[in-house]
């Protein structure tokens, strides 16, 4: 019985060993072993003494590798809550920056019938050079300090070698014989925003409108004029904190939708054509 005993105890004491000496990162290993363990007769366990120091760093180890364990499912759960982030859609319209302006000088072009040369006051000590093809449409007397709306971050470009920095809108008929500025509500002064009712503002940088899909061109088939002369974008109304803006006397001025081939450019302006009438960017 003294030799069974021992022999037992030789080999209880040699498998702890080969516990410790076989941890090479695997968390699991431990547990493997300990698990194999379980088929021997605990009965010896009184006869059989286990090093204290070999118990504490097997059950030291089972307790990192419980840990670790824990924490993969607490990062797995942490990636599961985490919701999905969301893009942001800005609709074109709010991507304009319109904007009142004052007409303070306007000049006919020496070589052009059409074009005027004009400097436009939005307020604070801003003033722009923008170059309209008004001049064969209205007379200079009713340019010259007029208050207009203006399309201000349009990208910088040259007309006739003159740098202009925005376009005047205005409404016109198909058959271009009638051109009207759009009118500002009652008591505006330069710099009022104009905004779509129902629409927070939020300008983009210079859009280019000779590129594809830009905020410009898809906003304007949905702008037009309506009976009582109020310009709407989508039905609603284009105005500033004081009023609509209108336009004199145009009604059914209407953008619809616009081919390619129907978007044409002129000397000194840009102009997008429908079956009746149009706004125009001049």
């Amino acid at each position: 019985t003294s030799m069974v005993c021992r022999i037992f105890f030789f080999f209880k004491q040699k498998t702890a060993y080969e516990i410790l000496s076989g941890l090479v990162g695997s968390e699991m290993c431990i547990r493997d072993r300990v698990s194999t363990q379980s088929t021997w007769d605990y009965s010896m366990e009184a006869k059989v003494e286990v090093k204290p120091e070999v118990k504490a760093e097997v059950k030291e180890e089972v307790k990192k590798a419980d840990a670790k364990e824990e924490d993969k499912k607490a990062e797995v759960k942490k990636r599961e809550k985490k919701p999905a982030k969301k893009v942001e859609v800005i609709p074109d319209i709010v991507q304009l920056d319109l904007r009142v302006g004052k007409i303070v000088k306007a000049e006919k072009h020496a070589d052009s019938a059409k074009l005027y040369f004009e400097e436009i006051d939005f307020g604070n000590g801003e003033i722009r050079k923008i170059a309209s093809g008004l001049a064969e449409a209205i007379p200079i007397e009713q340019v010259q300090n007029a208050l207009v709306v203006v399309f201000c971050n349009l990208k910088e470009r040259k007309l006739a070698g003159y740098p202009s920095y925005g376009m005047v809108l205005c409404a016109r008929t198909a058959d271009e014989k009638t051109i009207e500025l759009l009118i500002p509500p009652a008591n505006s002064i330069p710099g009022d925003k104009v905004f779509v009712e129902g629409f927070d503002r939020k300008p983009c940088p210079d859009i280019n409108i000779s590129k594809k899909n830009n905020p410009w061109t898809k906003c304007q088939p949905d702008m037009k004029t309506e009976a009582d002369f109020t310009i709407t974008y989508q039905g609603k109304a284009l105005k500033t904190d004081k009023g609509v803006i209108k336009s004199k006397t145009l009604v059914g001025a209407v953008i619809s939708q616009i081919k390619n081939e129907n978007l044409t450019y002129h000397k000194y302006c840009l102009r997008y054509q429908c079956e009746n009438s149009f706004i125009l960017l001049l």
